[in-house]
């Protein structure tokens, strides 16, 4: 039982982290491609995360593909059990839009 509530915890951990980086990747996106971008959607302004502009959102997309596209993946092949307590349906939505974001 106590496995399961660490699974959890890891989670959830897990599950806020993807969805920061989603957050960057929008604005990376919209920074870089413009706002009527595919899957760019974002409260935040772009500026106020990137504040180099276009040149340094291109470099974190750069950066960001190699490193999240396999991420991502993994993150959709772990299966249900080790999700503990914990749904996965949402951190798959989250993978999905990252990729969805990173692949335009």
């Amino acid at each position: 039982a106590e496995s399961r509530e660490v699974a959890s915890s890891c989670a959830a951990i897990l599950e806020s982290s993807l969805f920061i980086l989603r957050a960057y990747c929008s604005c990376a996106v919209g920074m870089y491609k413009g706002d009527h971008a595919d899957g760019a959607v974002s409260n935040t302004p772009p500026t106020s995360v990137f504040p180099g502009g276009e040149s340094e959102a291109a470099l974190f997309l750069a950066d960001a593909r190699p490193a999240l596209i396999p991420l991502c993946a993994e993150v959709d092949a772990v299966p249900r059990a080790v999700w503990g307590l914990s749904e996965p349906t949402f951190a798959g939505q989250v993978t999905r839009h990252i990729r969805t974001l990173l692949q335009n």
